[in-house]
């Protein structure tokens, strides 16, 4: 049974001056915290951004395309963000294409690059481990999902990173965390995190740092490797004005 409250639909210049509006606001708050730890957020401050820009591009004084607001996160309904974030990339065709993946991950799996590693994790324990060749290279395919869910007035960003391989023994024993990418063929998430952001009649945002999980190989405090979230980060500041 339904119970949430119907969608309010706004006109699409004021949806533009509201997303604006939200979307200055959310970076500022953003820039006050760790950057790498509201990554998810960020992604969807880009999403915001896509969005923006689609409804400027559709539409003109002969067409008024009115979007749906979710009453209950006084945020664009995210069915509506989800759509838009990846037809934005239609929009920006010379932009990088880990930022078109960013945007295009809030609809599904998006592919993100794809790396060459040398591994050794088919080796039998009975093989001696300074034998010559006993590493092979392995293709690896990244992929990206950002998943949205409300709860109550605030809405949840999820951010997960998958790896693909024809290996099976490289999936199984070459990550310290993983567990099954749900959609994705001969894969496992090796990265996932989670923040909140809620937005007040008053036009005041509150963000908040939820789950976390991570192969140290693609995330570890101890070893400074960020790599990946330096990346997604850069893709997303790239957004063009």
């Amino acid at each position: 049974m339904w119970n949430g409250r119907s969608p309010e639909f706004k006109g699409y210049k004021e949806s533009i001056e509201l997303i604006e509006k939200i979307s200055v606001g959310l970076k500022k708050e953003l820039e006050k915290v760790e950057p790498l730890e509201f990554l998810p957020l960020w992604c969807f401050w880009a999403g915001l951004r896509g969005e923006a820009k689609v409804l400027g591009e559709i539409n003109s004084e002969y067409l008024n395309s009115p979007l749906a607001w979710d009453t209950e996160t006084n945020l664009p309904s995210h069915p509506s963000l989800v759509a838009d974030a990846k037809k934005s990339c239609d929009f920006l065709r010379d932009s990088h294409p880990r930022l078109k993946a960013v945007l295009s991950s809030f609809s599904g799996w998006a592919f993100l690059e794809e790396e060459t590693v040398e591994c050794g994790c088919y080796i039998s324990s009975f093989k001696k481990p300074d034998e010559e060749n006993n590493k092979i290279d392995v293709k690896q395919l990244f992929y990206l999902f950002h998943g949205l869910k409300k709860n109550g007035g605030e809405l949840r960003v999820r951010q997960m990173l998958a790896v693909s391989a024809d290996n099976k023994a490289h999936l199984a024993g070459h990550f310290s965390w993983s567990m099954k990418a749900s959609g994705l063929e001969r894969a496992i998430v090796i990265y996932e995190s989670e923040n909140s952001v809620s937005l007040d009649k008053d036009g005041k945002l509150s963000l908040e740092k939820l789950g976390f999980n991570s192969a140290d190989e693609i995330h570890s405090s101890e070893k400074g490797n960020f790599e990946f979230e330096r990346r997604i980060f850069a893709a997303i500041k790239s957004f063009p004005a």
